[in-house]
């Protein structure tokens, strides 16, 4: 009774069980899109279309389309970005070729719509092995080509290198032999570079030793250069002064000069005249102390001569020290002045005046 029971729902279990596998295979997210390129060699219904190398659908049908080749393709479970591009490649020369998907990473954006073609102009095919050979050929042909001037570029270029290389083979024999001749004695190559890394080694321990004067001469060194280009900014800015300094220093020593020089010449003869006439005076003042000394001997030197006593004129001279003033006055002529208060003193303006050009008062 039991088992009559089981088996009707052993089989309603499998077939809802079915129904769900079913009904998720046929509700598979599955995009058609198509792509247009300049050719497809290699490319056939049932290509895979990669991303990345892998698959991610198929091509369903391949065929031409005016000058161009419509590849119509399925993606699996994928939106693809409107910027999606398309390109023909294969992983080896022995593989077929497979459609790959660039720029087909998800992300915020507009996505390819279903039934929307890819444009050439974001699509790619590989160059043919023809094209290539093509290329090359055309390449060769090119060089070899006879211009106006009957010579061809390969042959051109071959001749300049002729000419460069001229005269150098007695060169390149002599250091051939040098070189034959280095490695015929390898003991003494070898000791050549021993001696070339004990000096190396020698000059590394005596940076290693003073390596603290190297570090502080490196630190210096680019404060020291600073200094220097702040010398020459302001050796700059001086030039740039005197050259504009240049313009009326022409102007004073070729315009203004000139007049000045002129004027010089004729005050000349003027300069030459007060210089004699002071030279006269001082000739003539010089004659006053002897005259007075001589007068002085004739008048009371002798016995019975007649004796004059001058009393000369005084002026009162008001002054804030009169004691002050008195004394400064006592260092140029001796009793020259009397102190008549403390804010005036009188002195004798003759006296004063032959004691100042060298009399004797």
């Amino acid at each position: 009774m039991n088992t009559r029971r089981l088996v009707p729902a052993v089989t309603v279990v499998a077939l809802a069980v079915a129904g769900a596998t079913a009904f998720t295979a046929t509700s598979r997210n599955d995009t058609s899109i198509c792509a247009y390129f300049e050719d497809s060699y290699g490319l056939y219904p049932g290509s895979p279309v990669t991303i990345r190398g892998i698959t991610v659908g198929s091509v369903d049908r391949v065929e031409p389309d005016g000058t161009r080749v419509r590849v119509d393709m399925t993606v699996h479970d994928r939106d693809l970005p409107a910027e999606t591009g398309a390109v023909i490649t294969n992983a080896s020369i022995l593989t077929d070729r497979r459609l790959e998907l660039v720029d087909a990473d998800p992300r915020p954006g507009p996505t390819l719509s279903p039934e929307t073609c890819i444009d050439t102009a974001r699509t790619r095919t590989p160059v043919s092995v023809s094209d290539a050979l093509g290329s090359f050929s055309e390449l060769v042909r090119k060089m070899t080509e006879r211009g106006p001037d009957g010579t061809a570029p390969f042959e051109s270029a071959l001749q300049d290198a002729g000419r460069e290389f001229e005269g150098l083979g007695p060169t390149l024999n002599r250091e051939l032999r040098d070189l034959a001749e280095l490695l015929s004695s390898p003991d003494n190559f070898m000791d050549q570079l021993g001696q070339i890394l004990d000096n190396s080694a020698e000059m590394s321990s005596l940076l290693v030793g003073d390596w603290e004067n190297v570090k502080s001469t490196i630190e210096t060194f680019a404060p020291g250069l600073a200094g220097i280009e702040q010398m020459l900014v302001v050796a700059k800015i001086l030039v740039e002064k005197l050259s504009l300094a240049v313009g009326p220093l022409d102007r004073l020593f070729n315009e203004h000069f000139p007049h000045l020089m002129n004027a010089l010449n004729s005050s000349l003869p003027t300069l030459t005249m007060l210089r004699t006439q002071a030279e006269s005076s001082s000739e003539l003042l010089a004659t006053i102390p002897g005259t007075l000394t001589m007068l002085e001997t004739m008048v009371q030197s002798h016995p019975g001569s007649v004796a004059m006593e001058l009393d000369p004129a005084h002026a009162e001279v008001p002054t804030p020290d009169a004691a002050l003033t008195c004394a400064a006055l006592e260092q140029v002529a001796p009793d020259s002045c009397t102190v008549v208060s403390s804010r005036s003193v009188a002195v004798p303006l003759p006296q004063l005046v032959l004691s100042t050009i060298g009399a004797t008062p």
